[in-house]
């Protein structure tokens, strides 16, 4: 097995860092939304998953969405309700002792939960980079494709090229 060099998360979704920070408001938004699509999945409505569109990505984010698209998340709701039951509020790993340089991808219009996840994150993680991607939200791997690639790909190759023990940042 390969040792990991590198980190780049995009949006990464620990929740629980708000609630560590003393971020009690936006914890508190995120746990109400969860709960209400919990109530919802369980009570047999059909497009539960809306909820999570649009908390992430805005109102009516999720009639924005191709059908085709809407259909998958709808299709796939039991598979993310385990996911948001599995991934809340367990116990964190130590950020702190990951050593290897990090990125950390936030999208300029997300949501503000998200937003302070993000720079939470990047100021617990020793060696980490927090970027903005202009214009893009929760969903910019499908909306700023090509930006989050190079970012990544750029990300890549400063830590092939400076080496193991250098930080390195890659702003658009």
């Amino acid at each position: 097995m390969a040792p990991i060099r590198s980190l780049t998360v995009i949006e990464p979704t620990v929740f629980d860092l708000l609630r560590q920070a003393g971020e009690l408001a936006l914890y508190q938004q995120v746990t109400t939304m969860r709960a209400g699509y919990f109530r919802a999945f369980a009570g047999g409505e059909q497009e539960a998953a809306r909820r999570v569109i649009d908390f992430y990505g805005g109102r009516d984010s999720f009639d924005a969405l191709p059908q085709r698209m809407r259909e998958y998340v709808v299709a796939t709701t039991p598979s993310n309700i385990r996911d948001w039951r599995t991934g809340f509020d367990g116990p964190l790993p130590p950020f702190g002792d990951i050593q290897v340089p990090s990125h950390v991808l936030r999208g300029e219009h997300g949501h503000r939960a998200m937003a302070r996840c993000t720079e939470i994150l990047a100021g617990i993680l020793p060696n980490a980079a927090l970027t903005t991607v202009a214009g893009a939200g929760h969903f910019m791997i499908a909306s700023h494709a090509g930006d989050v690639a190079r970012l990544v790909s750029g990300a890549v190759t400063a830590r092939e090229q400076r080496g193991t023990h250098e930080l390195w940042s890659c702003e658009p």
